[in-house]
């Protein structure tokens, strides 16, 4: 009766498999045939049979569970392809959650968490799709959805921001793939953030992220994203010509120069703005190398000099060496292979000194 009532659907078996310690069969069958002739969540008249029958035996479990229960389930929703249990915790928790645990073992226990196998890693707890649709509408429908979408963006924003300084260092391969496991988080992060107007952390998080979305792909994905964040308004300066670079470097690196060259120029004029010599050297160079492409190795340079001649004064060597290296590329691309070689040279060596 149960299978003939549930149009024999897996996922619904398995939810009401998941009830036989708590309810015996005869009396599952007339609860969940009561539940499943109700017009109310589990029979929306707008989808076909089969999934109005799945949609009733998601709903008929969620209703079963324990108040804490539900408040867990509906807060899972936010996330996407999985969390770990620190994100769980920072992002669900109650004001009293000593039994999160509890609770998120009872999702597993009733098919409604799956426990994904990490090789090795710190396990993932995620919902099926079709179930976080529905915990998803439960969480829009209460009062704290805005303050755990909230907790969601913050703390995905502060795992960038710790992977940010790392992508470029040798320890890449231990932070490029802690990010790869949450991209459907943090691309969810940010797009509520974008969606919401928040500039103050769209900006941030991605500045912390251009570099993962150039180095893991795809490159139009991120610069998508990116053209939005610079629209948007209220960020602080400082954030908001490090979101300005994060558009350049991604235009750049798809090979759309003149759209890389806009983004460079209005971080530089920011830049001029917020009288901090590092970030100045920073645009000054940055700006440079969509020049060099675009064959303006006389713009190029013009920047580049102006970036050394500040970088000499403040003593900073590593920017030194870095537009040593700019200038030799900028020479190359025209062509002036005795240049770029010198000025490589002399890149390398103060590198290396």
């Amino acid at each position: 009766d149960i299978v003939t009532r549930l149009d024999g659907l897996p996922l619904a078996l398995e939810l009401a498999a998941a009830r036989v310690k708590l309810l015996p069969p005869q009396t599952m069958v007339r609860r969940l045939t009561a539940a499943l002739d109700l017009s109310g969540d589990g029979n929306r008249r707008d989808l076909p049979d089969r999934q109005r029958t799945l949609r009733g035996a998601i709903a008929w479990s969620y209703d079963l569970l324990s108040p804490k229960g539900r408040e867990l389930s509906r807060r899972l929703a936010v996330f996407r392809g999985g969390a770990t249990l620190e994100a769980i915790e920072a992002v669900c928790r109650a004001p009293a959650a000593d039994d999160l645990l509890d609770n998120l073992g009872t999702l597993v226990d009733h098919s409604l968490v799956q426990v994904l196998d990490q090789d090795g890693e710190e396990p993932r707890y995620s919902m099926l799709a079709t179930i976080r649709e529905y915990a998803a509408e439960k969480l829009e429908e209460g009062e704290d959805a805005a303050e755990i979408h909230l907790r969601h963006l913050l703390f995905f924003r502060d795992l960038a921001e710790q992977a940010a300084a790392h992508l470029t260092s040798d320890q890449q391969a231990v932070w490029l793939p802690k990010l790869d496991r949450d991209r459907d988080n943090l691309r969810t992060a940010l797009e509520r953030a974008i969606s919401t107007g928040d500039a103050a952390n769209a900006c941030p998080l991605l500045s912390a992220l251009w570099r993962f979305f150039h180095m893991r792909g795809p490159v139009r994905e991120g610069r998508a994203l990116a053209e939005q964040v610079v629209t948007l308004e209220g960020a602080p300066p400082g954030e908001h010509l490090a979101a300005l670079e994060a558009a350049g470097g991604l235009a750049y690196w798809e090979g759309d120069f003149p759209a890389a060259e806009r983004h460079y120029r209005r971080a530089l004029t920011l830049a001029h703005s917020l009288n901090d010599p590092a970030r100045l050297v920073e645009a000054l160079y940055n700006l440079s190398f969509p020049l060099s492409f675009m064959g303006d190795r006389e713009g190029a340079d013009r920047f580049l000099d102006e970036a050394a001649a500040l970088a000499e004064r403040v003593g900073d060597r590593p920017a030194l060496a870095r537009i040593l290296w700019a200038k030799g590329d900028a020479a190359f691309f025209s062509r002036d292979f005795p240049t770029a070689r010198d000025q490589l040279t002399a890149a390398l060596q103060a590198l290396e000194g």
